[in-house]
């Protein structure tokens, strides 16, 4: 049964829709398709069929790889406001990347045949698309480059930058110091001394299952 959620604006006003044409981004609203999800169920699964493209209203889901050790690893967060799964847009075959709820969500999955049907009319969709994608790259640029940060502190601090993104301050990230440890690469031990230091300088509010970012 599709989901009766309702949607504002704001997940069409991400900064890969600027500048987009009104009719097309209205093309998009309107084959749309809702979803809501409870807090650990799976959004998709490495090897699935790659067919949408991914936007989040409400909540936090957690990405997942696959390091060939642990198998099902946390590399990043989206939250509000966010899009992603752009590579089955671009390119035909399985799910190279995972995602599950890391809180109770709303958001919406736009068919890549849709979307192939809008940009036939508003070719100035794939620039679009061109722009997510690079902003998914960025994203992965970064997650390198913080564990090249040999401190365990200036790591996480640099960590939550990325994990953050566009989301405003505070921003309580439902995540565990287990799954942050992933996150960051690190032990849970140097992990858990690292929010300690960060705790006291303010930049962070640990919680139930939470870590509340109050400043980056």
């Amino acid at each position: 049964m599709k989901s009766k959620v309702k949607f504002n604006t704001s997940v069409f006003s991400a900064p890969w829709l600027d500048g987009m044409p009104t009719e097309a981004i209205a093309q998009l609203r309107s084959t749309s398709l809702p979803f809501a999800l409870s807090s650990g169920r799976r959004l998709t699964a490495i090897g699935d069929t790659a067919d949408c493209l991914i936007a989040l209203r409400d909540g936090f889901v957690g990405i997942h790889t696959d390091d060939e050790e642990h198998h099902d690893v946390i590399a990043h967060i989206f939250g509000p406001g966010d899009w992603f799964g752009v590579a089955a847009i671009l390119f035909d075959g399985a799910r190279i990347i995972g995602s599950s709820a890391l809180s109770d969500v709303q958001g919406l999955k736009i068919p890549k045949s849709a979307i192939e049907r809008v940009a036939e009319v508003h070719p100035t969709l794939w620039r679009g698309i061109a722009i997510l994608a690079v902003a998914g790259t960025q994203i992965a640029i970064s997650s390198g480059r913080e564990k090249m940060i040999k401190s365990p502190t200036d790591r996480c601090a640099a960590t939550f930058v990325r994990l953050v993104g566009r989301q405003p301050l505070p921003c309580r990230l439902p995540i565990t110091q287990n799954q942050l440890a992933e996150i960051c690469g690190l032990s849970r031990g140097a992990v858990a001394k690292a929010l300690s230091v960060l705790e006291d300088k303010g930049v962070i509010k640990r919680g139930y299952s939470s870590i509340s970012v109050l400043k980056t």
